[in-house]
């Protein structure tokens, strides 16, 4: 921003400057120029930014100023007031076009913004405002994380010599809101269990995802854990291993293919030799091929009855899957339907382990979904995925089940509708063509 005066041309234009009072200009903190006053830079209409004198400057973030225009020999002009406030342009707060994270926007350049989320002004003096939280700047995102209550957002913008902004705020409703859960299994349909388990059987347990309208994800991550809730009952342990297979899929030509739990590492080169052999001489011919490189992102703690997934690719990238076509969840395929993310629902795949052969009918084992977190540009954009514990009866859905030991009966070759994979998932006790 430039300050100058315009006025006749060949006089000078004399000065003073200083602040306003509270923030509000009071003329008669200022003195009215005179001969020995500073003369301003002169300004007139078409005068490009490259040949533009210095601007008046003051102390800000209120710059009061006075001016008239003298000559020799001539009346000086009548006195001219203005004020100039800087102050920071209100932020605003954007839950809509990045689904799941509050996105804070500012105007005015290098603002830095600081918010709560209880309802009280936000400030940049942490004495001022124990619950403030930032600095964020331009587009900063945080995710959007409602519990029980209602969230009040409220966020205020500051620059070095500027007036703080208003303060912008909104409020999220948590009887309306709906976060991307992850669960598992879906509350009926396919994908969806009721989790009986026979002693010795490998149970699955379908593992889904829920997600708000639009959702991308290019890279995820959850463990899973398994405790015994029998008491004396033969305690879970490695010889039964947990496992994992995901039903997450990249789309080809003609086909979809698994996308595996990894994530890219680099290129390698691999050498490989054959000989050739002309007349009676023998040549040894090298190929070099590049072969890329994934690291496993399964792991599994057995000391802890805990398995962990994940995924990762960086948006724009084709290495573990093509992001310029897709994202990690738009298909997902457990076995005929093909699941699309744009109706909301991924199946995201099956964690399993096998129920001690000594395991009584009754006994019981809990599996729970912990540290599920994903992001929406395969590096720093976080997307809030909710594990619901079953305590709000409005959602049905949960990321924590008791598997009971029992006997699920079950029509040889009866297979039609699926529903899951374990004994009594499936069939409708008729053996039909469609079986």
């Amino acid at each position: 921003m430039t300050i100058g005066i315009r006025g006749e041309a060949n006089v000078r234009h004399l000065w003073t400057g200083g602040p306003g009072r509270t923030n509000v200009f009071d003329p008669d903190l200022l003195p009215d120029p005179t001969s020995s006053s500073p003369t301003a830079p002169e300004f007139f209409d078409g005068l490009p930014p490259s040949k533009r004198p210095s601007t008046l400057s003051g102390p800000l973030p209120v710059l009061a100023i006075k001016a008239i225009s003298s000559a020799p020999g001539r009346t000086a002009s009548g006195l001219v007031e203005a004020t100039f406030r800087f102050q920071v342009a209100t932020p605003s707060i954007d839950a809509v076009s990045a689904p799941g994270n509050l996105t804070f926007h500012n105007s005015t350049t290098n603002a830095l913004m600081y918010y709560t989320l209880d309802g009280s002004e936000p400030s940049n003096v942490a004495s001022e405002s124990p619950t403030s939280r930032g600095p964020i700047a331009e587009a900063g995102k945080i995710p959007l994380v409602i519990g029980k209550t209602n969230l009040i957002v409220k966020v205020k913008g500051y620059v070095d010599n500027y007036a703080p902004s208003q303060v912008a705020n909104a409020s999220f409703s948590a009887t309306n809101f709906v976060a991307n859960r992850i669960s598992l299994g879906f509350s009926g349909g396919e994908a969806s269990s009721e989790f009986v388990a026979a002693a010795g059987q490998r149970f699955y347990s379908p593992v889904t995802l829920t997600t708000i309208l639009n959702q991308k994800i290019y890279g995820m991550s959850f463990n899973v854990q398994v405790e015994n809730l029998s008491g004396p009952a033969p305690a879970f342990n490695s010889d039964y291993s947990l496992s994992f297979t995901s039903s997450l899929k990249e789309k080809l030509v003609s086909t979809y293919r698994t996308i595996t739990n990894s994530a890219f590492v680099g290129i390698a080169n691999s050498i490989s030799s054959f000989q050739q052999v002309l007349g009676n001489v023998t040549n040894t011919i090298f190929v070099t091929n590049q072969v890329p490189v994934f690291t496993n992102l399964f792991f599994n703690d057995y000391s802890k009855n805990l398995i962990g997934v994940g995924w990762q690719e960086r948006f724009g990238k084709a290495n573990l899957y093509d992001t310029s076509l897709q994202d990690l969840i738009t298909y997902s395929q457990a076995h005929d339907s093909l699941f699309e993310s744009k109706n909301r629902k991924v199946v995201v795949g099956a964690a399993s382990f096998v129920v001690p052969g000594a395991a009584a009918t009754g006994e019981t084992y809990q599996m729970k979904i912990g540290r599920a977190s994903a992001n929406s540009d395969g590096v720093a954009e976080d997307v809030l995925i909710e594990m619901p514990d079953g305590s709000d009866p409005n959602v049905p859905i949960k990321a924590i089940q008791t598997v009971t030991v029992g006997s699920r009966h079950y029509m040889v070759g009866d297979v039609v509708p699926f529903r899951w994979f374990n004994a009594g998932d499936f069939g409708d006790n008729t053996v039909v063509n469609s079986d």
